[in-house]
């Protein structure tokens, strides 16, 4: 029997939990589908060899290794750690969601020496290697490639056994706190305070017997004592949940009776009973708790927050007991410990536990126990604040104990709010009473001019499920309610709604000391700004201020720190404007982006000479004009259609006068573009007076006429640039008006429409002053003056080195795509609109660079490149004058994404925000990188209305772009996408695999703080698990035998992989492994990180469909789309290889586009060989052997070595 008194050290507990329990089950988890067991003679077994491995180091080193463990709990983490403390080392669990600088500081301040990690965090761990010089080795805890693994070390050193001596009060571990109050601190934990710990109270109810699943973080004390050091004790099964995502699936397959949480798991898992149990009126209550909670739960154990008497009673009658203990790091961690048999003392934390004495001073709880540690890390005075000279752990925690032992909490000492009045306030008992206030998702209470203040994060999501609109007065009411159940002078008399989410730790708790630090530094970084110094400064002080919404800010202060973006950016141009008559670029607005800068900028812009500006007949095309004209002539894509189904108390001579005037306010709108002298020209006609026709019809012969509504602009001579007309059927009325593309864009019938309404009601609408005929010859001057060289030469530099070799998403068998079968896909965004806006605004971007940099993070994903573009459009609305004109004003622009392996998604979200920024200073459109276009909508679209009545926009299905994909918000906020796509091009499945994926990422992005783990978020349904198929069927995909010496009916297993050996989603590109069999030229083989076996590593490039089927890249994904300046072009650059490849003395050959000199993707190719050939005949040769657009515009030689 193992006891107290048999067991005095870590290696002790190994060593009698392996005689006592032996081939009993310790540790069960599910990889991959397989669920494993491993008994606790096999476990202690490998403890070990770690041992042994560990005390190997200690000789190296010269000195007791300190050995660092990141990552979640898993079979060989617990092995380690446990192996490392059975040596008699110090282990230091670190929490995975610290960044580099976080990560660093732990591992240098804790004197690691050595660190074992989850493979899935070596970006972060390459991250720290020159800011830790101390660490000599890093070692994975998985089956990474080419590094040193744990489980090498456990093969190696199996069956051998350390013999160091350990005593009670070595070092066994040092933890971090969480950081409430700031940076953590190292809290050192002897073998004792840990031992005492584990034995610090008993369970007489059959604990042998219970089936513990572990839900906690494993670099928690609470995790590592209760779930793991307690089972050795016991003997019971710990199955293991590394992922809060698989947590409802593992309840099922591991049907646990018990399992320890923070109270926020177990109110999400009753939140989700309740769902389901309204969801299914039908199905008994019992089959809903074996859905939920598995079969056999009948304990929860909770910690690290407030349990509500509420929810223990909602448990209580679903027949599971629920209770909560008390503890912290400092005291390893359990003080006191839920009491199963008083359900009475709920309200308590429980009964305090053997050898643990407690006392009150000054209302503090103080402790002193054997498990109280021996101090912070090279910390000693911060360890003298916390252990009193007669050795009391000061807990900083309020409460008191009752007659029979049991402990209340009441709030935290440095928190307790003291009023003039003499009344103390614990504000954690206020803040605790909101816990079952659905509308709030965290509360923070504070005294603030001598009254109680709350500041309140609503629960957006659920304000939004259940229609509220008005979130503040929700908040109030949920505020009166908790006041009076409160004494008066406890009561919340002021509060204060918060768009964005309080700072908190990897445990969930807000971090009070940030809140009220960053308060502090706010108002002294505010009483040192340079306010307005004169009537200039002020004006357009106060239109900035009105433009940020704060005044956080100083004449010298750059605004866009401040944070202004793309659309205030635009606002700020249109006030400047209209209040100012201060007409600027956003180019200009860059150069001069403070206060005191635009002040200066207007001064100077008085005297700028004015562009010639007086009436012509004949005017040149835009640059965009120009791609319109030559490319998109005849496709409908070219067109601007909206039909409207119009309210029965519309007035159609009223419809018809307002909609003819629209075209004499916007006169750009009546131009003509025709061929003259051999060139497109427009044509001006501002006297021309616009017809509408209203027009009769039948239901059926207007359902004939609907089809052919939409025809294509051909800019033939005298043709108008719209179609339009008004129709009265026999149960409906409708209007029709289509803009040509190349007169219009999406603002401008956001535009039209408003001033189409204003029309109708009578209002006086302004004609346009500044014309698209003005905006011509502004870009022709800028052109002039050498802007677009200037343009260009950004462009050069934002894609410098950028390569395109494949393309993603296509189907196997694309066809005749010199034209496309046009097809959609349509969905919405699961993502909070309240919660995407406020964490927009605390990182100072628009919804575009979020929904773009997710979309492009996909791109990076299915295409497995690090370095990835998208074509992407804005509204080029950059100048004040432009923001109410009819035009073609949209430009198309390029987005570079690049994985920098340890960056944070602020850092990411912030470079993206400056790069769009920065390109949008630019006046020239860019072709399109390749298909993947972007195009953010938001609710430019959405119509209400027409004349003051409902009216309902009607589909239209226009020629699509091969890819493009548009993202919406309707009237309520929502996010919804619309694909349009050709179906001879794109598979389906695949695109309903990646647009979710973008759904889940940009859920991912709000929470997750490290963008190399936002992939880690995408759900095991996307993935390929057992993914096993016919030799045969392989070496089809491949064209040749890949598997040799087998029937073509063996069965082998694939995996397709990133490059950091993790499988990729179906559809992604990523290279081809095959287990236990040697492929034909294998470039190299790995163990299996998700299983037995070896794997080897194929050389080719490969994705599995969601058919099942298997994609070879290089036989159908090397075709990728260029756009011209007269259409696109589909290159087989696999084909362009194979034909330099047929030149004598080529040896190697990549073909690729990137960007050229001419400001539009080039055709290239580098070629190895002996000896250079002679470029003039090889250029000959490959002329002769491909159409003219696969001839490489460059081919570079590089010797071979």
């Amino acid at each position: 029997m193992i006891t107290y008194e048999n067991t005095k050290t870590i290696c002790d507990l190994v060593q009698n939990a392996g005689k006592e329990h032996g081939e009993r089950v310790f540790l069960r988890y599910e990889e991959n589908d397989i669920v494993y067991d491993v008994t606790y003679h096999q476990f202690v077994e490998e403890c070990n060899a770690v041992a042994a491995w560990t005390k190997e180091q200690d000789a190296v080193i010269g000195h007791r290794a300190q050995v660092g463990l990141l990552g979640s709990s898993s079979h060989h983490y617990l092995a380690v750690m446990l192996g490392v403390m059975a040596n008699g080392n110090t282990v230091v669990p670190l929490d995975v969601q610290l960044d580099v600088e976080g990560l660093a500081d732990c591992l240098n301040r804790s004197d690691v020496d050595i660190l074992f990690y989850d493979w899935e965090h070596q970006p972060l761990v390459e991250g720290v290697r020159e800011l830790c010089p101390r660490v000599r080795s890093y070692i994975s805890l998985q089956h990474g490639k080419h590094v040193p693994c744990s489980d090498n070390i456990l093969k190696e050193f199996k069956g051998r056994i350390s013999t160091t001596d350990v005593s009670e009060n070595d070092c066994a571990m040092i933890l971090f706190t969480s950081g409430t109050t700031g940076r953590g601190k190292g809290v050192m934990l002897s073998n004792r305070n840990l031992i005492d710990n584990t034995f610090s109270s008993t369970d007489n109810d059959h604990p042998e017997n219970q089936v513990f699943l572990n839900i906690l973080p494993i670099h928690h004390v609470f995790c590592i004592n209760c779930d793991v050091l307690v089972s050795l004790r016991y003997g019971n099964i710990l199955c293991l949940n590394r992922d809060m995502s698989r947590l409802a699936d593992h309840l099922l397959l591991f049907e646990p009776t018990a399992f320890r949480a923070v109270p926020m798991v177990a109110k999400a898992l009753y939140n989700r009973f309740c769902l389901l149990r309204k969801q299914n009126p039908d199905r008994s209550e019992e089959e809903i708790k074996a859905e939920v909670y598995g079969k056999r739960l009948r304990r929860i154990s909770c910690g690290g927050g407030y349990l509500t008497p509420e929810l223990a009673k909602n448990y209580l009658n679903l027949g599971i007991s629920i209770a909560q203990g008390y503890g912290m790091s400092e005291c390893s961690p359990v003080i006191s410990t839920a009491a199963w048999d008083r359900p009475d003392k709920i309200a308590s934390v429980g009964r305090i536990v053997d050898r643990c004495e407690v006392r009150i001073v000054d209302g503090e709880i103080q402790v002193k126990s054997p498990s109280v540690m021996m101090g912070y890390y090279k910390d000693p005075e911060n360890t003298a604040e916390a252990i009193t000279e007669d050795g009391w752990l000061c807990t900083g925690d309020i409460g008191y104990v009752d007659d029979e032992n049991f402990l209340y909490l009441t709030g935290r000492k440095k928190n307790l709010i003291i009023l003039s009045n003499g009344e103390n306030v614990a504000p954690e008992q206020i803040e605790n009473m909101f816990a079952d206030e659905t509308i709030v998702e965290d509360i923070l209470v504070f005294e603030e001019n001598d009254v109680i203040t709350a500041e309140v994060y609503p629960n957006f999501k659920y304000a939004e499920a259940s229609g509220i609109t008005d979130i503040e007065s929700a908040v109030e009411e949920s505020i009166a309610k908790i006041n009076q159940k409160l004494p008066s002078f406890k009561r919340i008399l002021n509060f204060r709604v918060r768009k964005d989410p309080f700072e908190k730790t990897s445990s969930r708790k807000i971090k009070r000391s940030n809140y009220f630090s960053q308060k502090k530094a706010q108002e002294e970084s505010r009483k040192k700004l340079i306010m307005p110094k004169n009537d200039l400064q002020q004006k357009i002080y106060d239109i900035a201020a009105g433009i940020l919404g704060h005044q956080d800010f100083g004449v010298d202060t750059d605004l866009y720190r401040a944070g202004l973006d793309s659309m205030g950016s635009v606002l700020l141009l249109t006030e400047l404007s209209d209040s100012m008559d201060f007409a600027i670029t956003l180019d200009d607005l860059m150069s001069h982006a403070s206060v005191e800068k635009l002040e200066a900028y207007y001064t100077e812009k008085l005297n700028d000479e004015q562009v010639d500006y007086s009436v012509r007949p004949v005017y040149p095309l835009t640059n965009l004009q120009i791609y319109f004209a030559y490319v998109m002539r005849g496709n409908t894509t070219a067109n601007l259609p909206s039909l409207i189904r119009l309210d029965d108390s519309i007035d159609f001579e009223r419809l018809k006068n307002a909609v003819e005037d629209l075209f004499d306010i916007h006169p750009g709108l009546k131009s003509v573009i025709q061929m003259d002298e051999g060139a497109y020209k427009s044509f001006r006609h501002d006297d021309l007076r616009a017809e509408i026709p209203i027009i009769r019809q039948t239901d059926e012969e207007f359902e004939e006429t609907r089809k052919h509504l939409l025809v294509p602009y051909m800019y033939e001579k005298n043709e108008p640039l719209y179609h339009a007309g008004i129709y009265q059927t026999d149960s409906a009325k409708y209007l029709f008006l289509d803009i040509a593309h190349i007169v219009g864009d999406g603002m401008t019938l956001k535009i039209l429409f408003e001033d189409l309404n204003d029309l109708y009601a009578g209002k006086q609408v302004e004609k346009e002053q500044y014309t698209l005929f003005e905006y011509v010859l502004d870009e022709k001057a800028r052109d002039g003056k050498g802007k677009r060289e200037q343009d260009i030469a950004y462009y050069q530099k934002l894609m410098k080195d950028f390569r395109i070799r494949k393309s993603i998403l296509t189907r196997r068998d694309f066809h005749d795509l010199d034209h496309g079968t046009n097809a959609s896909l349509r969905g919405r965004f699961t993502i909070s609109p309240n919660q995407l806006n406020a964490f927009c605004r605390r990182n100072k971007v628009s919804e575009n660079v979020m929904f773009l940099t997710a979309y492009n993070y996909c791109i990076s994903i299915f295409s497995n490149e690090k370095d990835v573009v998208s074509t992407s459009i804005h509204s080029g609305r950059t100048d004040s004058r432009w923001t109410r004109l009819a035009g073609p004003l949209f430009l198309s622009y390029l987005f570079r994404y690049t994985n920098v392996p340890h960056e944070t998604v602020p850092q990411l979200l912030s470079k993206s925000a400056r790069q769009i920024m920065e390109t949008m200073r630019c006046h020239i459109s860019a072709l399109h990188a390749d298909e993947m276009f972007f195009q953010y909508q938001g609710d430019i679209l959405n119509l209400d209305e027409i004349g003051g009545a409902p009216a309902h926009r009607e589909p239209i299905q226009l020629d699509s772009l091969p890819f493009h994909l548009q993202v919406m918000s309707d009237k309520k906020g929502f996010y919804y996408y619309e694909l349009r796509y050709w179906e001879n091009r794109f598979d389906e499945q695949q695109l309903k695999v990646f647009m979710e994926c973008m759904d889940i990422i940009m859920e991912a992005m709000l929470t997750e703080p490290s963008v190399r783990r936002l992939k880690k978020h995408l759900p095991e349904r996307l993935f390929p698990k057992h993914y096993i198929l016919k030799a045969g069927v392989v070496n089809d995909a491949a064209g040749y035998e890949l598997i040799h010496d087998v029937s073509r009916n063996t069965l082998v297993k694939a995996y397709v992989f990133d490059d950091t050996c993790r499988k990729q989603p179906f559809g992604a590109w990523g290279s081809l492994y095959i287990m236990d069999r040697p492929t034909k030229d294998w470039s190299d083989k790995i163990t299996n990180p998700y299983g037995a076996g070896v794997l080897y590593q194929t050389g080719l490039h490969a994705r599995i469909l969601p058919d099942g089927t298997l994609d070879i890249l290089e036989k159908c994904g090397r075709t990728i789309m260029v756009e011209t300046l007269t259409g696109r072009d589909f290159l087989d650059l696999g084909r362009l290889e194979d034909t330099l490849l047929g030149y004598e003395g080529i040896d190697q050959a990549e073909a690729y586009t990137c960007w050229g000199p001419d400001h539009r993707l080039m055709l290239c190719a580098d070629i190895e060989g002996k000896e250079e050939p002679d470029m003039e005949k090889l250029e000959a040769y490959v002329a002769g052997k491909v159409e003219p657009c696969l001839v490489p515009k460059k081919i570079n030689f590089t010797a071979e070595v």
